[in-house]
């Protein structure tokens, strides 16, 4: 998603996701990755979630109706929200998500950010401490920096690198590379 919402300095930070997905359930969030469907592909994904509940139903009935229904939406929210188009098979993203009007979450640290002059609000995952063990330094989380589209990708890349290393990071001119995509204007 960098190359359509970074505009034209979008960076792409690609973690080694073990140590990041691996602390999901400390952070109350869901992790996984996305699908690459198209409509008829994520119309049959729905209509096997439905089979599978019909399939449940001794099992389901139960449960409390509050966890059916945490479950079934949560169900749905992961379904919905880890779908792309398949023309970006290439990405083989993984998304983080959180639902905060419905879980309460005292992990991340909610922010308000300007996003091409819109304000949103952003959940920030603290990659310093979880519990009192660390997440591993930049060295072993950070695998890459992919730098987009834009005007001055060599000074990106100096500024990167610059930051990198003031943050401990040995040899940050290897982990980032330039796409050479072609900035459109």
């Amino acid at each position: 998603m960098w190359r359509a919402y970074g505009a034209d300095t979008g960076v792409a930070f690609i973690f080694n996701s073990n140590t990041i997905l691996g602390h999901s359930q400390y952070h109350q969030t869901n992790s996984q990755a996305v699908f690459y469907w198209d409509t008829d592909r994520a119309l049959q994904a729905f209509l096997n979630l439905v089979q599978r509940i019909e399939e449940s139903i001794s099992i389901l009935s139960k449960q409390s109706p509050d966890r059916i229904k945490d479950w079934l939406l949560n169900s749905i929210l992961e379904l919905v929200t880890s779908i792309k188009h398949p023309a970006f098979l290439e990405e083989r993203e993984w998304r983080i998500s959180l639902q905060p009007s419905l879980h309460t979450n005292q992990k991340l640290i909610p922010d308000l950010e300007i996003i091409r002059g819109l304000p949103q609000q952003v959940y920030k995952i603290p990659l310093h401490t979880v519990e009192d063990k660390y997440y591993g330094d930049l060295n072993d989380t950070l695998h890459q920096i992919i730098i987009g589209p834009c005007k001055n990708a060599e000074k990106v890349k100096k500024a990167l690198v610059d930051e990198l290393t003031d943050a401990g990071v040995h040899q940050a001119k290897s982990k980032i590379v330039v796409s050479n995509i072609p900035l459109r204007l």
